[in-house]
């Protein structure tokens, strides 16, 4: 184990990241999580006043070769030692073996590769001596791994089946050609083997309009040139063939249920390749999906419907994220609900107060960025004055999610700089996902904290 965030690990990582985007050889998910964990974007998030959890065990998934990965990296930053069980599927375990092998390389603190056979004594094993056990499989494989109970002190984090929807205002959808593409890749990338892959779309908006979007929809894959598109494999479930093809373009089955079906059809539909479409009344229908197995939503909403979600969102938690089209395969440091440094770090208790926070490298850096913005916007230099505000907001954000849920008004603060940031920076999209990252945990904000927020999200694309 080495301290969190220690500027050799980072540096080791930067260069192994470096590595895999100049390579043409390496899949878009590959360069997607080495571009996540590049030193720009790694710096920011680095943690004071903790130490490492200890030893952490990682189960991979069956599904996806890279998506362990994340975690992974993120826990290799915090210090931590690793081990991770890999599936036993040949074709994946191969390739997530490689690239365990490929970052251990790189990076000084080597990660185990538990045996391969999957049984009861390995994972009671792995149990009994891990800090935080992490699973990545549906809901069958977390209860069988759990059936090896955790020493008292040890954490656990589970992602588990889950499913992502896309909420669109028809009329929206057909006046914003340029976020055509956009949903498509939130269909498209990771084969729809990710929880983040948009597997319904339920359409907002009169009759007519509905129809017409849903032609335009389903048209769009056999225009679109997607390289990775070949890779798909359509397996229709009797469940599929119960229901109306509306029509079948490459390798995408578009089918449409009523709006009483769709949540219990995009929870039970397994197959991929296939998107389920609903026109629906209002946004009331995201409280439908059970057991909490709704994670993403990307949403094209008005304004109004858009501060509707939000409060929804708020009140009942229906979801984990709201992102805007495109933006649905982004990893973030907080995932599934979890703040990842905080679940594979040890903080430190402290009697600081809460003036730290505002005295905190980050915030002063933010400050005097800000403050070069200003002049450079009074002198005319707009571009120069957007960088400054938007490496500002990325600071001030980051400084913000570390402030612990005991100081609200701290947080709150930190949150409202943040967004204020980026909507002076021009990132309309990156105020919207930090004012949703935040009001996801309304009850470590303020009440005119939550306010201000979102009056913010309203400013957001008027």
């Amino acid at each position: 184990m080495c301290k969190p965030f220690d500027g050799s690990t980072i540096d080791q990582i930067d260069r192994w990241s470096k590595s895999v985007l100049v390579s043409r050889a390496r899949s878009t998910e590959e360069k997607a999580l080495a571009a996540f964990f590049a030193k720009r974007n790694v710096t920011v998030h680095k943690k004071d006043s903790c130490s490492p959890v200890g030893y952490v065990v990682h189960y991979a998934p069956k599904n996806v070769d890279t998506t362990f990965a994340y975690v992974l990296l993120v826990s290799i930053l915090c210090g931590n030692s690793n081990a991770v069980r890999l599936t036993s599927d040949g074709v994946i375990r191969e390739r997530q073996e490689s690239l365990i092998n490929e970052i251990n390389s790189y990076v000084g603190t080597q990660t185990e590769i538990a045996p391969k056979e999957e049984n009861y004594s390995l994972n009671a094993k792995l149990a009994s001596n891990c800090d935080v056990r992490v699973i990545w499989g549906g809901d069958a494989s977390v209860n069988e791994i759990r059936k090896a109970q955790l020493q008292p002190w040890a954490r656990e984090i589970t992602f588990r089946d889950r499913r992502s929807i896309a909420l669109l205002n028809a009329d929206l959808f057909l006046k914003t050609p340029g976020t055509h593409k956009k949903i498509a890749n939130d269909v498209l990338w990771m084969q729809q083997a990710s929880c983040t892959s948009t597997r319904g779309v339920a359409w907002l908006g009169e009759d007519k309009t509905v129809k017409e979007a849903i032609e335009v929809f389903v048209s769009l894959f056999g225009q679109l040139e997607f390289g990775a598109i070949e890779r798909f494999v359509v397996v229709q479930s009797q469940a599929i063939e119960r229901r109306k093809i509306l029509g079948r373009f490459d390798s995408i089955v578009n089918v449409v249920c009523s709006k009483d079906e769709f949540a219990a059809q995009v929870q039970g539909c397994t197959a991929p390749g296939v998107v389920i479409h609903s026109h629906v009344d209002d946004l009331g229908l995201i409280k439908r999906f059970k057991d909490r197995s709704l994670q993403t939503v990307v949403e094209l909403l008005t304004e109004k419907q858009r501060l509707e979600l939000q409060e929804m969102i708020i009140a009942e938690r229906v979801c984990d994220r709201v992102v805007c089209p495109g933006r649905s395969m982004e990893f973030g440091w907080i995932w599934d609900g979890y703040d990842l440094v905080s679940h594979l770090t040890h903080t430190i208790g402290s009697n600081v107060g809460i003036e730290s926070f505002f005295d905190d490298p980050r915030s002063r850096e933010s400050e005097e960025l800000a403050s070069h913005a200003d002049r450079a916007l009074r002198a005319g230099r707009l571009d120069e004055a957007k960088k400054h505000y938007s490496e500002a907001a990325r600071l001030e954000e980051a400084n913000a999610l570390d402030v612990p849920g005991n100081v609200p008004r701290v947080r709150s603060v930190l949150a409202i700089s943040a967004v204020s940031l980026w909507l002076k920076a021009g990132k309309c999209e990156e105020a919207y996902r930090a004012a949703s990252l935040f009001l996801v945990n309304p009850d470590i904000l303020t009440f005119e904290g939550r306010t201000e927020l979102r009056t913010l999200i309203t400013r957001v694309r008027e």
